[in-house]
Parts: C-alpha cells; sequence; structure tokens
C-alpha cells in the first residue's frame, strides 16, 4: 500500500483445505480483510461477511508500524470465589499479590568515527498484602450506612545495569563503561471508608462513600557512587464519590487471577531492541 509499511498475514497450511479471503485497502489506512472460507463444522453464516477478521490468537497483538509483538495471557483463579462471596456478603478477608518483572534492551549507534553499543538488563518484584473488613447493611426502607477498614503492606525490588561498549575506545581501558542502580522500597496502607445511601430494590443500593487513606513509604536508592534514603509520612489522601459497597468492592478488590506478559520490539532504525516479560498472581483467603 503507498505509503504504508509492508504486512504480512501468516495463515496455517492445511493440504485439504483451501481459504477464501477478500482483501482490499481500509478506511483510513490499513487493511480490510473479509473471510469467506468454509470452516468444518462451524456454519458459513456466522463466518462469512465479518470484517478486520482476526487471524491472530487470542492474547497475540503485532503493531504494523513498529512490528513490535505483545502478548498477555490471564487466568481467572478459584480463588476469585472467595472475593465475590465476600463482595455479596462482607466480612474479613485477605488478598495478596505478587509479580516479577524482566527486562532487556539494546541499541547500537554508528557514527563516522564511533560505535556505540548500550546494554540495559533489569529485574525486579513486588509483593502486596492487604486485610479486609467490610460491613454492608441489610436490606431495609430509609437511610443505612456500611463501613471498610483496609490495612496492609507492600514491597518491591529493582536491580537495573547497563554497559555502553565504545569501538574504537577513547583510551586505552576504556572500551566500556558500566553501571547499576538498587531501588527498594516498603509501603504502608492503612484506609476507612463510611459510606451513606438507600437501597432502591433489595439489590441495589446507591450512596456517597467518604474515603480516608495514610500511604507512609520508605524508599532506599543506591548506584556505584550514591545511596540515599528517603521516608515519606505525609502519605494522606481524602476522597468522596458516588458508589455503591459492591462497586467500591470490587475497586478496592481485584479479580483473583494470574497474568503472564510479553513484549518483543525488534531493532528497527532508531528504534531499540527491546524485550519484556512480566508474571503475577492476585489471590485471596
Amino acid at each position: 500500500m503507498p505509503g504504508e509499511r509492508p504486512m504480512r498475514f501468516f495463515l496455517y497450511p492445511n493440504g485439504t483445505f483451501n481459504y477464501k479471503l477478500m482483501v482490499s485497502p481500509g478506511f483510513p489506512g490499513g487493511v480490510k480483510i473479509i473471510d469467506y472460507s468454509t470452516y468444518y463444522g462451524v456454519d458459513p453464516k456466522s463466518v462469512a461477511g465479518k470484517k478486520n477478521y482476526d487471524v491472530l490468537p487470542k492474547g497475540l497483538k503485532i503493531n504494523k508500524r513498529t512490528l513490535g509483538v505483545t502478548y498477555t495471557y490471564e487466568k481467572e483463579l478459584k480463588s476469585d470465589e472467595i472475593r465475590k462471596q465476600w463482595m455479596r456478603q462482607g466480612g474479613k478477608i485477605t488478598g495478596r499479590s505478587l509479580s516479577y518483572q524482566f527486562t532487556f534492551g539494546s541499541m547500537t549507534v554508528k557514527t563516522v568515527d564511533l560505535k556505540t553499543t548500550t546494554t540495559i538488563i533489569g529485574g525486579g518484584w513486588t509483593y502486596a498484602q492487604n486485610f479486609y473488613n467490610l460491613k454492608i447493611p441489610e436490606f431495609k426502607q430509609g437511610i443505612a450506612s456500611w463501613n471498610s477498614f483496609i490495612y496492609g503492606f507492600g514491597m518491591a525490588a529493582n536491580l537495573h545495569m547497563s554497559q555502553v561498549k565504545l569501538d574504537p575506545a577513547p583510551m586505552e581501558g576504556l572500551d566500556d563503561v558500566g553501571s547499576g542502580s538498587l531501588f527498594f522500597s516498603i509501603t504502608g496502607n492503612a484506609g476507612y471508608t463510611f459510606g451513606l445511601g438507600r437501597f432502591k430494590t433489595e439489590k441495589d443500593y446507591k450512596g456517597w462513600a467518604l474515603d480516608l487513606t495514610y500511604k507512609p513509604s520508605l524508599i532506599m536508592m543506591a548506584g556505584p557512587d550514591f545511596s540515599e534514603t528517603q521516608f515519606n509520612y505525609m502519605g494522606f489522601g481524602f476522597d468522596i464519590n458516588r458508589t455503591s459497597f459492591s462497586a467500591f468492592a470490587s475497586r478496592v478488590a481485584p479479580k483473583a487471577k494470574s497474568k503472564f506478559s510479553f513484549l518483543f520490539l525488534p531493532p528497527l532504525k532508531n528504534t531499540p531492541l527491546l524485550i519484556t516479560a512480566g508474571y503475577g498472581l492476585v489471590w485471596y483467603r
């Protein structure tokens, strides 16, 4: 297509199957694909005529401009039933989350007299644990109140290393320069919510909620030539919003699930090679 990068579409080969696709320029830009193929065991009417037919597996995306590949996989965990029951009945639960992250990057810059290659490797993890206590109102006529108390903590650590290679070296023994940094934090979490509203129906409760939060944090950073420690005790928060206790519970207690993410960005022109991978868990008891 004029003014666009070349695009390639890959179909799984099958010696006994014929694909029937109509491909045309999309508007504004891109490619429009209509799939008229006949799939065994599938009603052709449910497939034919679909525009922008997705030929990629679920969770996989390709950026046509950068050729970056992104893959995300999520799976709901069984402990989410604990969270759903807590949202209906209130009471006490404990929520935990754990995640890991890895990053690799590389870039080469060439000039007339110098070639510079930069490599970055990093990784880290985060962990959080919160205790929830939600007291929801019983169905009744008139004004009904509810409240919630949350407290917990979180920790995070990240390490990044970098190396720059110079060719030719400006002087003997200086053909590469390395550096690194370490980040570590501990965060407290305490919050109280007071809600006031009324039941429109037995399951439909609307009202206002007042949120008070306090999140102090301790941050430590270190590198080859420096180290620093900061303590922030002024992490106060105040908010008023219109909500219900179920919407509030969904916001403060995310769904129990596992998640894997991957990004591959190839080096094109001035774009560096970038690879990131992450895995996380959220569960309840």
